[in-house]
C-alpha cells in the first residue's frame, strides 16, 4: 500500500482535498482551505507533503515546507499519483502473440464484411439499371402502352424482384463465409500460440 506523510494539520485526506500535482506528475501540496473546510484553489497551494513512499517499490519523495508534525496517512490520492511506481505485470509472450493474432483475424474479418457488403451494394445497383433497361425496352416495343407493355412492365418488375433476392442470397452467403473464415482463423490462433496441456501422467 502507498503511504504519505501530512505535515499540514488544514488538510483532510478523506474529505477528497484536491491535490496539486507537478510538471511530472509527482505530488506537490494541497490546496489551502478557508474557514469552512474547502479547498481554495484561487490561492497558492501550500507544500504539505514530505515523504512518500511504497514499501520499496520506488524510492522515497520527499517534499519542502514541513514545519509541523507529519503524520502517516493511507489515501487513494496516493495510489493515483504514484500508480507508475507499481510495477507493471509482464505477460508471458504466448499472451502477446495470441492477442496479436486474435487481432489480425478481427482485421480480416472486418474486412471481408465490407467486401461482402460493397458487393451486395453493386448488386442492388446493376437490378436497379436492369430494370430501368427493362421499361425502356418494353416503351419502345409497346409505345402505345396496352395490354403487352402492361404485361412487359410487370416482366421487369418480376425480374428486378428476383434480382434482389439473388443479390440478398448472395450477401447472405458472403457473411456465413466470412463468419465461418473468422472462426478458422481464432481456431489456428489458439493452436498456434496457445499452451498446450501436459499428457496425462506429467
Amino acid at each position: 500500500m502507498v503511504h504519505g506523510r501530512n505535515c499540514n494539520q488544514r488538510v483532510s485526506h478523506s474529505g477528497g482535498t484536491l491535490l496539486m500535482m507537478g510538471q511530472a506528475g509527482e505530488p506537490w501540496g494541497y490546496y489551502p482551505q478557508d474557514s469552512n473546510g474547502l479547498a481554495v484553489q484561487s490561492e497558492v497551494p501550500a507544500a504539505c507533503v514530505c515523504v512518500v513512499y511504497s514499501q520499496g517499490l520506488c524510492a522515497p519523495i520527499v517534499d519542502g515546507g514541513c514545519a509541523e508534525r507529519c503524520e502517516e496517512v493511507n489515501s487513494a490520492i496516493f495510489l493515483m499519483a504514484f500508480g507508475a511506481c507499481i510495477p507493471q505485470i509482464q505477460l508471458p509472450p504466448w499472451v502477446i502473440d495470441l492477442a496479436s493474432c486474435l487481432s489480425r483475424c478481427d482485421e480480416l474479418y472486418q474486412r471481408c464484411l465490407r467486401n461482402a457488403l460493397n458487393d451486395y451494394n453493386t448488386a442492388k445497383l446493376r437490378c436497379q439499371a436492369g430494370k430501368s433497361a427493362c421499361e425502356r425496352n418494353c416503351l419502345i416495343r409497346f409505345p402505345g402502352k396496352d395490354i403487352n407493355y402492361e404485361i412487359c412492365m410487370r416482366d421487369c418488375a418480376a425480374a428486378y424482384d428476383q434480382c434482389l433476392a439473388d443479390a440478398s442470397q448472395a450477401y447472405a452467403d458472403a457473411v456465413r463465409a466470412c463468419d465461418n473464415a473468422l472462426d478458422a482463423c481464432r481456431t489456428q490462433c489458439y493452436d498456434r500460440f496457445a499452451p498446450k496441456p501436459a499428457p496425462p501422467g506429467y
